[in-house]
């Protein structure tokens, strides 16, 4: 054979089944959009059991978010919302809460990711949830954090590009200037934070 070798000569790895090193451990995933999802879909991969709840109607903002789109689904929520189950849930309701203290009862780990006033508006703080279970890990991911001058803000990656100059300071000024690429920016905080439990 000579040069490359082609692709079906190579043989694939044997596939094992992903580690459970989170066996066990169930987590409540209050997130929407790409990063709070990551970071969920990243310990489902570790093995937790993966809760999603959506808002009735309308679901995770990513599922509008399109092309590319896949039998009508959009493969930006598909792609970080694998390994996971769902339920949508009215929580601004009263028996909306009702359930939702049950669910958090019954789970070890929450993820939001939304504002500090956002949270407490919503009963979703950690001083809120951690009343309803004491041992409760609550995971957190804003633009800006809890505390702080712009705490009350969204946070997007664009927004984050804006802050770090890259819309206005060229690297090569011969050049048109760039953006990061959007799933190295989304995914960043979802990486991080999927430690965090």
């Amino acid at each position: 054979m000579t040069g490359a070798l082609p692709v079906d000569d190579l043989g694939t790895a044997p596939t094992a089944d992903p580690p459970a090193l989170l066996s066990g451990v169930r987590v409540l995933d209050l997130t929407t959009s790409i990063a709070a999802p990551y970071a969920t879909m990243l310990l489902a991969d570790l093995g937790a059991e993966v809760l999603k709840v959506e808002r009735p109607g309308a679901g995770d903002d990513s599922r509008a978010w399109g092309p590319p789109f896949l039998d009508g689904e959009s493969l930006w929520f598909l792609s970080v919302n694998r390994s996971k189950r769902s339920i949508t849930l009215d929580i601004t309701s009263d028996p909306g809460q009702e359930v939702l203290h049950r669910l958090v009862a019954a789970c070890d780990v929450v993820v939001v990711n939304m504002t500090g006033r956002v949270q407490r508006k919503l009963g979703l703080d950690r001083e809120a949830l951690t009343a309803v279970r004491p041992d409760l890990v609550h995971v957190s991911i804003s633009g800006y954090g809890l505390t702080g001058a712009h705490a009350d803000l969204s946070g997007y990656d664009l927004i984050a590009e804006g802050y770090r100059g890259s819309w206005t300071s060229p690297v090569r000024p011969a050049r048109p200037r760039r953006r990061s690429a959007p799933r190295r920016r989304t995914c960043s905080p979802g990486w991080t934070r999927h430690w965090a439990p």
